[in-house]
């Protein structure tokens, strides 16, 4: 991570546990401090596309070090890191669809990094993507197929077993995953 986006990682995280702390709603707090830090990161300069994985990259890894930091209910918290990513892509005009699976294997790398479940982590994670495309009408089938792809690629990252765990229980917890996985992977 360059200078900058370090930066960047660490004013969402911080962000992110504020508003997290000072709520109840776990999931739309995280939601909308992901989503402002991204849009706003994303406005100006290079297009959107140049930019877009790097920049939600340092937002979700900040933010789930942030919800990580909170004594919230961190699946909850992890659902809404990733709605909020979603929906800041979408409101610079950013393909969703592309982003998704980049976002999702984040996700998972990054909550196992702060110690938390990445295996549930991956289900939150593709439910929030699933839930914040319905909510921007994007095309949910894409995300769907993209974020799934992602989850399996960040577990993969992690070791081969939790790869396993997360083809296993994404089967299980999202409608089409079994499709998906046994094409793919």
């Amino acid at each position: 991570m360059n200078e900058l986006i370090s930066d960047l990682a660490k004013q969402t995280r911080d962000a992110v546990k504020s508003v997290v702390e000072g709520t109840g709603d776990v999931a739309t707090s995280a939601a909308g401090a992901v989503s402002k830090s991204l849009s706003a990161a994303l406005q100006g300069g290079d297009t959107v596309a140049d930019r877009v994985v790097e920049v939600a990259t340092d937002v979700i890894t900040g933010a789930i070090r942030g919800v990580a930091d909170t004594s919230v209910d961190t699946m909850a918290g992890i659902q809404g890191v990733v709605q909020g990513a979603i929906k800041g892509v979408s409101m610079v005009g950013g393909d969703v669809v592309s982003a998704t699976g980049k976002i999702v294997s984040t996700t998972v790398k990054s909550t196992a990094d702060t110690g938390k479940d990445a295996t549930q982590a991956a289900v939150s994670a593709v439910k929030g993507a699933i839930a914040a495309t319905e909510e921007v009408g994007g095309d949910v089938s894409g995300v769907t197929k993209e974020a799934i792809i992602g989850a399996v690629n960040g577990a993969s990252e992690i070791s081969e077993a939790t790869a396993d765990s997360v083809k296993k229980v994404l089967v299980t917890s999202i409608e089409g995953a079994k499709e998906v996985i046994d094409t793919i992977f």
